[in-house]
């Protein structure tokens, strides 16, 4: 017969076991910690679908696995057409999604040309010779700061898709979504010719 002791600390065993394994199936494969804002499958994870956030009350600000400030202002430094520095900062433009540096587009007759660079370049104008100012939404994988910028009241994701130089990043959000019809009705930019969607050209092009 077992007794009264045998049993409590059997008791203890499958407690302990219960929270070793609840602690493992929450780590992703590569041992880090997921962000508080993801849903976890398995050993998988999405980032978790939630309603479109009302901006006209304020900026939504998430917490992403680092801690990167709320809001920077400054002269940037633009690495392409969705993503820039600004006063030591790695920033990615929320909500839209430009061409790769190193993509290319096809124009109205065929003819293949650097759409990746002429989206850098479309960003560069845009800003001139003025400041940003870019407020947090969340944090990349990479650790950028994802972020809404403005400059000059311009905000730089929707100037980016409405010069069809970037499409709307409908993974994440819908916001820029009239922008890029109102470039694909125009033909403005590469929506005047054919292109490979950037989310797509990445994957056939990873990074080595």
């Amino acid at each position: 017969m077992t007794s009264h002791g045998e049993t409590i600390e059997a008791l203890a065993v499958a407690a302990l076991a219960v929270l070793v394994i609840g602690h493992v199936g929450c780590q992703r494969p590569d041992g880090d910690e997921p962000p508080r804002h993801t849903v976890v499958l398995g050993n998988s994870s999405r980032p978790a679908s939630a309603p479109e956030h009302d901006y006209s009350k304020g900026p939504l600000v998430l917490e992403g696995r680092t801690g990167s400030p709320a809001v920077i202002e400054g002269r940037p430094r633009v690495v392409d057409g969705d993503s820039l520095v600004v006063s030591g900062v790695s920033v990615r433009l929320f909500g839209v999604d430009a061409f790769e540096l190193a993509q290319r587009c096809h124009d109205r007759s065929g003819a293949s040309y650097a759409c990746g660079a002429r989206a850098r370049d479309a960003l560069v104008r845009t800003i001139g010779s003025l400041s940003v100012r870019c407020t947090r939404q969340d944090t990349d994988h990479y650790g950028r700061m994802v972020a809404v910028c403005t400059s000059a009241a311009t905000d730089l994701a929707a100037a980016q898709a409405r010069a069809g130089w970037a499409t709307a990043y409908r993974y994440f959000s819908k916001r820029y979504v009239d922008d890029e019809n109102a470039a694909r009705d125009a033909e403005a930019g590469a929506w005047s010719g054919r292109f490979e969607n950037p989310r797509d050209w990445r994957r056939a092009n990873p990074r080595r």
